[in-house]
């Protein structure tokens, strides 16, 4: 794995726009990236097989700005597996995001940038503003100070606790190299994004927050986290097993060690055995009920037994428990946080 230097003081920044039937938003998507400060960039418009105006609606916005750059697959293959092509066309020196139906603040790039330049940082993320179909909005609550950096071991941390570093791949930029197209699972699984920000996590040497939130985060009403199917919690329940078998191999690299480890292992751990009883509840056709079989032999080989009785006073102590260790990890980390 190499990565790309970015001392320049103008690096390109390729920025991949992940399409599948957003035309309701995508003018708004796309006028935000044009609007941008910053004004190095190429726009990767890739088009998951949409089957509405978003063809159109590209084409017109390529023929507005050659740095929008029109990339359509053959059928539809999921989030992904846009992200992987993107990060395959993408020839900049830092890599972005932004999902066709969010949009940006102006200074939104620009501040990336500068904190990556500023910082050395491998990762710049910033903070969310959650916006509202009636136009209001509210911030992350868990924003950051400007500039504050983590290094190993404590970015790990934050990338298990999940609070401060989470599973997103939108609100960060990376310097090229440290994500990797394959970082992202193949086949058509659901929470792609937290599969794919441990490995960038465990390469960078620093990741840097710049303070502000300035990715507009549209809640939809009908988005998959406000209704969750047996898929939803099969495949986090998937996803969290890896994470928890991850630690395995960042011991191995030296980035923890194995009394850090053992502290971790909660994280997942809970939400193996939370997701895997919703998935068992969720089941109703034997296809279902096969995987949710198969899962349980998999929960089993990490150590424990899915939850089957009891469960809610089990997730009760396991809650605590995750609160306890959280803050014992941050007692050990800078004092301006607590």
């Amino acid at each position: 794995m190499q990565t790309t230097s970015v001392s320049l003081q103008n690096p390109l920044l390729s920025i991949v726009v992940p399409i599948y039937n957003t035309s309701q938003f995508l003018d708004e998507c796309l006028a935000s990236i044009l609007a941008q400060t910053y004004q190095n960039w190429e726009a990767l418009l890739i088009n998951d097989a949409s089957t509405d105006q978003s063809a159109t609606i590209c084409k017109a916005w390529v023929k507005k700005d050659a740095r929008f750059k029109y990339h359509v697959l053959p059928r539809n293959g999921g989030l992904s597996e846009v992200r992987r092509c993107g990060i395959d066309l993408a020839i900049g020196d830092v890599i972005g995001s932004v999902d066709s139906d969010d949009f940006l603040l102006p200074n939104h790039f620009e501040t990336m940038i500068e904190t990556m330049l500023d910082h050395d940082a491998d990762i710049v993320l910033c903070g969310f503003r959650k916006t509202y179909g009636d136009g209001r909005f509210r911030k992350n609550a868990l924003n950051m100070p400007e500039g504050f950096t983590w290094v190993h071991p404590d970015l790990l941390i934050e990338a298990y606790i999940d609070k401060r570093i989470t599973g997103s791949i939108p609100n960060k930029v990376f310097r090229k190299g440290i994500l990797e197209k394959d970082d992202f699972p193949t086949g058509r699984m659901l929470y792609e994004d937290y599969a794919a920000i441990i490995h960038p996590i465990v390469r960078a040497k620093r990741a840097t927050h710049t303070g502000l939130c300035t990715y507009c985060y549209r809640q939809v009403g009908s988005s998959i986290t406000h209704s969750k199917t047996f898929k939803h919690y099969h495949d986090f329940c998937v996803l969290a097993s890896e994470r928890y078998q991850y630690l395995d191999l960042c011991e191995k690299k030296g980035l923890i060690t194995a009394e850090l480890k053992e502290k971790l292992l909660i994280f997942p751990k809970k939400a193996i055995l939370e997701h895997f009883y919703y998935a068992m509840q969720h089941a109703s056709t034997p296809d279902e009920k096969e995987q949710v079989a198969l899962l349980g032999m998999q929960i089993q080989t990490l150590g424990f037994l899915p939850i089957r009785r009891g469960f809610h006073v089990k997730m009760m102590w396991m809650s605590l428990h995750k609160r306890i260790t959280e803050h014992r990890l941050r007692h050990l980390q800078s004092e301006f946080l607590k």
